[in-house]
């Protein structure tokens, strides 16, 4: 996060307008409107799946439509190496945090909860990559917050990282279910995968 930098002007760059682009289907279409205003609308904007859950978020973005968006901006390099940022505890720009955390990036940027940032650049990493964020991620999975565990076993899986199955392995004993869940699921993977 830059230094004196108005989060709430860039957040209302980044954000969807309200109207026809936040009821798009619930296909993977990006949106063709270019975004002007926030607006968070209601759950009955969000288009519901057939079991009856909200498909799309309220942002009107998914993660990883939100993450393609910034990397198509910035390129994909440089989201990786600001997530890798994020992993280490340094800042980046607020305009990131927006784009990788969306509406809720504001309590966050307010001074709440702060190792939502690692979450989010982990998360970042399961829809932008490169091999320079390897490191970040064996660093996600020695986290103190599980959350940010759970999301590097998640992305460790994801991107078939073998030089990181002993550091998974290790989380199978995690007190926290779902980063047992997520070590236990990486390992599979790893080891089906030959990895």
């Amino acid at each position: 996060m830059v230094v004196g930098q108005d989060h709430r002007a860039i957040q209302t760059e980044l954000a969807l307008p309200a109207g026809p682009a936040a009821r798009l289907p619930a296909v993977r279409a990006m949106p063709t409107t270019t975004p002007s205003r926030f607006s968070l609308g209601s759950m009955a904007r969000c288009p519901m799946s057939c079991w009856g859950m909200p498909s799309r978020s309220l942002w009107g973005l998914t993660p990883r439509e939100s993450i393609g968006l910034e990397c198509a901006r910035r390129g994909t390099a440089e989201v990786v190496a600001c997530c890798v940022e994020l992993l280490g505890r340094r800042d980046v720009d607020d305009a990131l945090v927006f784009a990788i955390g969306g509406p809720a990036a504001r309590s966050v940027l307010d001074g709440r909860q702060q190792y939502w940032l690692r979450v989010w650049a982990a998360r970042a990493l399961l829809y932008a990559w490169n091999d320079a964020a390897r490191e970040a991620v064996l660093i996600a999975l020695a986290d103190e917050s599980w959350r940010v565990r759970e999301m590097g076993a998640k992305v460790v899986a994801r991107r078939l990282l073998g030089e990181d199955l002993a550091a998974v392995a290790e989380l199978r004993n995690d007190p926290v279910a779902r980063v047992r869940l997520a070590a236990a699921r990486a390992i599979t993977i790893l080891t089906a995968a030959g990895a």
